[in-house]
This record gives structure tokens, sequence and C-alpha cells, in this order.
């Protein structure tokens, strides 16, 4: 059977009903596992689930406690996990509120409700690229959030992380763009603040656009600030006051409490990637190639968009964040799901050999998943997503009418 053969085929399924019901249970199943697998990891053992510590922050605020200090956190975490472990408190002042309800319950039954939070959302940001990307599918629809939701969304659940929140802000960003609600808009660019490091080249871009188009967002989002920041304060005086021995050092060093160091973190980032994965010990001007090659193949990526397509480009602002960030594990990738979701919709419309490419490189991120046993082997993922970019864009038309 021919390539053309294979695809034309599979083509011809997508109104099949009973073959869509077939695809919907496997992605009910991979969401399953995938909330299993999340429970069980750290049922016995907390170390490593990263909710642990947004529950003992929004703990320690409730009983008047400041979770940027750490020497004031740390008991908490004994307290309510049984260890310590390396979770200071890095977030935006607002970010932990949005865990004290959890808090009213004991902290494994809370753990279960976050997963299950996490799982509704990821679907529901999931449909909400596909209706503002007008994408009209059949059984590929749950082929494709099954795969979307094993590649990049299974280390977030792992870790109980905050990517799919993320995830959730942004798909609540296009989708107030498109359904012309500026509040909605401005409560989706919130959630994205909640890591700079990931997000921050994303948001600037995003509050670029949004000021000759829809300017009434930014001044949304500057009233949700100052309020969050405003009821922050009210209940936490002076949380800018606090022990800043030390702080910092977990997003550096495996901790144990304050003080406590008990190893090196190796982050996905490129200087992790070069040194513990190639065995290359990197210097300033092997860094700045690689990321001027990165930043001129971007370049050109965006030189490829066509008309005004804004997933499409806050996808490249997003990968080349984590392209070239000093700081990014791999449960941040979740955001690159409408990326991922830009590439199958439009390499579909493309030659063949584009189709086998993209196949290639998805097949070659399954292959490489169960080496994942470190956080900087997964940063390969982010040169195979450039290099399925730049098969899909070759020899597009370009079209570069506006920004």
């Amino acid at each position: 059977m021919t390539g053309d053969t294979f695809f034309a085929r599979m083509k011809k399924l997508k109104d099949d009903p009973f073959f869509e019901k077939i695809m919907l249970l496997a992605f009910i199943m991979m969401l399953t596992t995938l909330a299993i697998n999340a429970y069980s990891l750290h049922l016995h053992n907390t170390e490593g689930d990263d909710f642990r510590g947004y529950y003992a922050a929004a703990l320690l605020i409730v009983r008047g406690g400041n979770p940027y200090d750490f020497h004031q956190l740390a008991p908490i975490l004994q307290e309510v996990t049984g260890t310590i472990g390396n979770n200071p408190y890095f977030y935006p002042p607002w970010f932990c509120l949005l865990f004290i309800p959890f808090t009213l319950i004991p902290y494994q039954i809370a753990r279960t409700l976050w997963i299950a939070v996490n799982i509704i959302l990821l679907y529901i940001s999931m449909e909400n690229i596909r209706k503002f990307m007008c994408w009209q599918m059949g059984w590929e629809r749950w082929a494709i959030y099954t795969l979307a939701s094993f590649l990049l969304a299974i280390f977030c659940l792992r870790s109980g992380q905050a990517g799919i929140l993320m995830f959730w802000g942004l798909s609540l960003v296009f989708l107030g763009i498109k359904k012309e609600k500026p509040s909605l808009t401005a409560l989706g660019l919130i959630l994205l603040l909640t890591k700079p490091n990931v997000t921050g080249v994303l948001f600037l871009f995003l509050i670029a656009h949004l000021l000759f188009r829809q300017r009434q967002s930014i001044y949304w989002t500057i009233f949700y600030t100052s309020a969050l920041l405003g009821v922050f304060t009210l209940i936490l005086p002076q949380w800018w006051n606090f022990n800043r021995n030390g702080f910092g050092s977990g997003l550096i060093n495996g901790m144990d409490g304050p003080d406590q160091q008990t190893g090196i973190r190796t982050p996905a980032t490129l200087y992790s990637f070069l040194e513990h994965q190639l065995g290359i010990s990197p210097n300033i001007w092997l860094l700045f190639i690689l990321i001027t090659i990165f930043g001129i193949a971007l370049l050109w990526l965006w030189n490829r968009a066509q008309n005004d397509d804004l997933l499409y480009k806050s996808g490249l602002c997003l990968l080349f964040t984590l392209l070239v960030t000093p700081y990014a594990v791999t449960y941040d990738y979740v955001p690159l799901i409408p990326l991922f979701f830009w590439i199958i919709k439009h390499v579909t419309l493309e030659a063949l050999w584009k189709k086998w490419a993209v196949a290639a490189g998805v097949t070659l991120i399954i292959f490489i998943f169960p080496k994942l046993e470190y956080a900087y082997t997964s940063y390969i993922m982010l040169p195979i997503f450039l290099a399925m970019l730049i098969a899909v864009n070759y020899k597009r038309p370009q079209f570069t009418k506006q920004i």
C-alpha cells in the first residue's frame, strides 16, 4: 500500500461513527490511565509531587504565615506529607489563593481532586483550541487529543504541576479574542503569568497583539492583577517582607528543607542537555551560536505565517522561550499543544513527504519516552518540534500582512 493510499483510507474513516467511538474510547482510556498513574505514583512517596507545595502554601496562608519564607513553609510540608522535600514557593502571590479551597479537605483527597481538575481542564482546553482554529474533525479529533495528552501532558499530571492550568489560560485568551470577551482574555493572561520563565515572551506578544485589537483586555488584566494583589495583601500584609536567605536556590539545587542541599538540579534546558545528555561542556560561544541558529529558524518560520495566524505565532514565541530559557522542566511543555494542533492540521494539506516527516517526528518522541529518566533528556522534543515546523512550512505560500 502506498503512502497516498494509506492517508486516503484514513481520511475516508472521518465520518465513520463506529471508528469515532473507538477513538473516543481510546481517549477516555488514555486520560484514565494518566490519572491512575499520577495518583499511584505519589501515594506513598510524595517526593516529586509539586501539588504538595501548592497545598502547603495555601494552608500556610490560612494560618497567617508567609509562603515565600521556606523556613515557615517547611514545617507545613512535613506535617501534611511527612517530608519537606524541595517545594519552596516561587509563584505569583495570587497563585496560592487558588488552592485555599483544597485545604478544606485532607491532602490525599485534595490531590485526587487536583488530578481530576487537571484532566477536565486538559479536555476543555483542547476543545477551546479546536474551536478557535475552526477545525472540523471526525475520529481524528479523539486520536489527536489522545496523542497530545500522551506527548505533552503526561509529565505535568504525574508531577502535580501547573502546566495544564497555563494551557487552560492560553485557551481562554484565544477564546476571549474569538468571542470578543476582554474579561475572559484577561483571565487567561493572568494564568499565563504563573510562570514568566516559560510564558513571558508569549505574554508580551499577546499584550502587543491586544494593544491594537482588543485594548480592553489589557485594562481588565491590570484590574485583575491589582485586585488579586490587593486581596493577597489584605490577607497577608507585608508579604514581601520575609527571610530571603537561600531564596531561589531550590531552582538550582535539590533541597530537603531550608539550607539542606541534596544535589544539583538538571532542568530541561539547552545548557543541561548539552552538558548532561551530550557530555559537552557548553561555553558562552557555543550557547550563543545555538541560540542564534534557533532564532534564525524561528524568524524564518514567523515570516511564513499566513495572514494573522495568532495561534501559530503564539506557539513560536513559546517554543523559542522553551529552547533558550535558563529554567524549564518537561511539565512546562503542555502549552505547546496548540502548536502541535497547528502542525497536524496544516500538514494534512501538504505533500506526502511532509506527512511522513511529521509522523517520523512524533514517532521519534514516542520512541525516546522510555529514556526520559531525567528532565534534560526531554529537551530533545523541542528541536524535533522545530524540525516538524520547518518541514510543514517548506515551500508554503508566504503571507506577511500583519504582525
